[in-house]
């Protein structure tokens, strides 16, 4: 099964804010499964309903995060802050509130929503291609514009139709 559509398959991310750092905090994330896609348009759909109400939009995007998220790796303590990683929905959201700034959220929901390709990766996907496959393309596409000529015929078997025809022909007049 691909790994993007394994429910249990993970990937881990490190927030653009912290990967200058020391042992950075790592977010581990997974891969929607249909159900939880399913959630996800639901959010989207409420999302575009909120319009500019921020509050419902932090909640929104705060769910989004939760949906996604299974764990992390060297979150140090905040302050009062528990930084071990919660069971319950409810008590991650709030956390999560706690946590993370208004642009680590929205890097986090993205590569989420993204499935663990971040900006980086796309940046990578948008590069130019190491072979120059124009040549090939080129020829291809060619092949496929090209007539369509019939085969040509060896002169050798060029008599064998003629002489089936009168054998054709031979056989009609007698019957």
């Amino acid at each position: 099964m691909p790994i993007g559509t394994s429910p249990n398959s993970t990937f881990p991310y490190i927030l653009e804010s912290d990967r200058d750092r020391d042992n950075p905090p790592t977010f581990i994330c997974k891969y929607f499964s249909v159900k939880e896609s399913k959630q996800f348009y639901k959010l989207h759909k409420k999302q575009e309903a909120a319009g500019d109400d921020v509050d419902k939009l932090f909640d929104i995007f705060i769910e989004i995060i939760v949906l996604g998220l299974v764990g992390w790796e060297n979150m140090d303590p905040i302050g009062k802050v528990e930084t071990i990683f919660p069971a319950d929905k409810e008590e991650l959201s709030d956390l999560l509130m706690e946590l993370l700034t208004v642009d680590e959220v929205t890097d986090l929901m993205g590569v989420i929503i993204d499935h663990g390709v971040n900006q980086e990766d796309k940046k990578k996907l948008d590069l130019p291609l190491v072979s120059d496959t124009a040549v090939s393309a080129k020829t291809a596409k060619a092949l496929i514009n090209a007539p369509i000529s019939p085969p040509s015929i060896p002169p050798s078997l060029c008599d064998v139709p003629i002489a089936a025809e009168k054998a054709v022909t031979t056989v009609k007049t007698e019957a």
